[in-house]
């Protein structure tokens, strides 16, 4: 029994070495860290609900009425969202789930938005991706529209998000964008570009 009883004693040791209460800290910026350290899962659930609502609201907004513009607001969440996955996954030993096909969708697109060289053929196959696989996955692997869970939500974001950009993109951005839609027209098809 002594054993036993020797075994809790360190148990409780190690619980009172974690008990953030005991720590005192010179720096402001690691309570700050620690008072974020310590919210319960129903304040992160909250923040998330809240974040995620409003992300659900601005993205209808921003579909609806500035489509052209769409794109900008789809790079800041796939690069704070992705970030994140990136982060959590990695910390889990899943961050080779990463190279799957949506995540490679969505960094094409990306590459297609912001690099200086607009390829031609990167847009069909970027919006045919966009519209057939990543589409269809929303009904196959059952994403749903969880708005306190990060995670389902991300999982939404890559698969709903690129078919929105890309649908704005084609068919409501202007000329002064840039934005290369189809490959050069090819000779002896009287100047009509095959897949526009």
């Amino acid at each position: 029994m002594a054993e036993g009883k020797d075994n809790n004693d360190k148990q409780n040791d190690h619980e009172d070495f974690l008990d953030y209460d005991m720590v005192e800290f010179e720096d402001s910026d690691l309570h700050d860290i620690l008072a974020i350290h310590k919210l319960n899962d129903t304040t992160l659930d909250k923040l998330n609900f809240t974040v995620f609502s409003m992300n659900i609201a601005v993205t209808g907004f921003l579909a609806g009425y500035l489509p052209a513009y769409f794109y900008i607001f789809h790079t800041l969440k796939v690069i704070v969202l992705l970030t994140n996955r990136w982060y959590t996954y990695k910390q889990s030993r899943n961050h080779y789930f990463m190279f799957d096909f949506c995540y490679f969708t969505n960094i094409l697109l990306l590459v297609y938005l912001w690099s200086p060289w607009k390829l031609g053929i990167l847009f069909p196959v970027l919006f045919s991706f966009s519209n057939g696989p990543l589409l269809l996955s929303v009904f196959l692997w059952r994403n749903s529209l969880v708005p306190h869970s990060a995670d389902k939500m991300t999982s939404l974001l890559i698969h709903l998000s690129p078919a929105l950009t890309l649908w704005g993109i084609r068919w409501h951005s202007t000329e002064d964008q840039g934005f290369v839609m189809c490959a050069n027209p090819i000779e002896g098809l009287g100047g009509v570009a095959r897949g526009c």
